[in-house]
């Protein structure tokens, strides 16, 4: 699988988030109890948090990973043509 015209920011976004699930499922495995500002945070709103900060960075992921995006995808008949626009430098 090649990947093309992936954007280095979205792996960036992918690892945040994959770290902050993986804080989140550590919490709420391990019950850590966590204290803001005098009010107790529940230990299940973390499993919440794990599976919405999970699925952000798999569809991250997966959006990164998109086959056939580029100009010659077109030619086949693949992927989108937007006149050569989403290339840097403008159309042909």
């Amino acid at each position: 699988m090649k990947i093309l015209y992936s954007k280095p920011y979205t792996l960036t976004a992918v690892v945040l988030l994959a770290l902050i699930a993986i804080g989140q499922l550590l919490r709420f495995v391990l019950g850590w109890h966590v204290t803001v500002n005098g009010v107790t945070i529940p230990v299940w709103l973390s499993g919440l948090a794990f599976v919405v900060a999970g699925g952000l960075a798999l569809m991250v992921w997966r959006a990164r990973a998109v086959r056939g995006t580029g100009p010659a995808a077109a030619d086949r008949g693949g992927g989108h043509s937007s006149g050569g626009m989403d290339r840097v430098g403008g159309g042909e």
